[in-house]
């Protein structure tokens, strides 16, 4: 029990962080200058609203989901220098058979959004070939979508079953993907576009994450 309500605790403790990552990517945005599109900001949000509509009112794509899960598995088992036995999706689940487990393997599905990973890959390849101008708004919408889609699926995956090193805590669990997933489409952004800079980036984030615990400490014990 105590360790349930310490993880839960540190997962609202990790709300301001995560405010202030995603202040810092929503910000980002702003300094594409390869898209035509000037409103890269826009762009994201429209790509993030529309996976929700389409996850409230038409449907939700568990296979999708599923196959991401499980393809991420898979590649951080090749990343580790392991071997693949088998690999199985349906809707009901998945499975990957393999000769290697560890750590990262284990929890690279959650924190690691692989449709955000494709989509990056193939604006990278499609970059050499066309102009950036003509991709990145579906670049950037897609992202929106893709990273949206990952963390609602991942949600509802973590409410019905939970691999052991989250069992201690929905809170604090939710609350550690939410950041690291903020924190790899940031670095993709960094990686893909010279507008941004990975060291801006993290300097964004920690400032907005600082004056966050500033002003909640400031409220809480300095308040008069």
């Amino acid at each position: 029990m105590f360790k349930r309500v310490l993880k839960s605790l540190i997962g609202i403790l990790l709300i301001p962080a995560i405010i202030g990552f995603s202040i810092s990517l929503y910000q980002d945005l702003s300094s594409f200058t390869t898209s035509s599109f000037s409103h890269a900001q826009l762009v994201f949000l429209y790509g993030i609203f529309f996976y929700c509509g389409l996850h409230l009112f038409l449907f939700k794509p568990n296979y999708l989901y599923v196959f991401g899960h499980e393809l991420i598995h898979a590649l951080a088992t090749w990343l580790c220098g392991g071997k693949v036995h088998s690999f199985k999706v349906s809707k009901a689940g998945g499975s990957v058979k393999t000769n290697k487990s560890n750590f990262f393997i284990v929890l690279a599905p959650y924190f690691i959004p692989a449709y955000v990973l494709i989509f990056s890959v193939i604006y990278f390849f499609l970059a050499l070939f066309f102009s950036p101008r003509i991709l990145c708004s579906y670049f950037i919408f897609t992202i929106g979508a893709s990273l949206a889609f990952h963390l609602i699926m991942t949600s509802d995956a973590l409410k019905k079953k939970q691999p052991d090193i989250f069992k201690s805590g929905y809170i604090f669990s939710f609350a550690l993907i939410f950041l690291v997933n903020i924190i790899v489409v940031g670095m993709i952004f960094c990686w893909l576009f010279e507008d941004i800079a990975i060291s801006d980036f993290f300097r964004g984030a920690f400032f907005f994450s600082k004056e966050i615990y500033i002003r909640i400490f400031s409220q809480l014990f300095l308040f008069s």
